[in-house]
């Protein structure tokens, strides 16, 4: 998939924008849910690790 997408972002910079293929840096980084926040200073981890609603 992400080889896909790099050669996708790619193509269309350069057929819509007409950036060369040679100056496309692409970079990812990827981490979880404990290095963000949702708003409010909510913690993301915590309403993933949710298991339901109190009854």
């Amino acid at each position: 998939m992400k080889r896909t997408l790099y050669a996708s972002i790619a193509r269309n910079l350069e057929a819509n924008a007409g950036v060369q293929p040679s100056d496309i840096f692409i970079f990812m980084h990827e981490n979880d849910y404990s290095d963000w926040s949702v708003g409010h200073g909510a913690f993301a981890m915590a309403l993933v690790q949710q298991v339901g609603s109190p009854k």
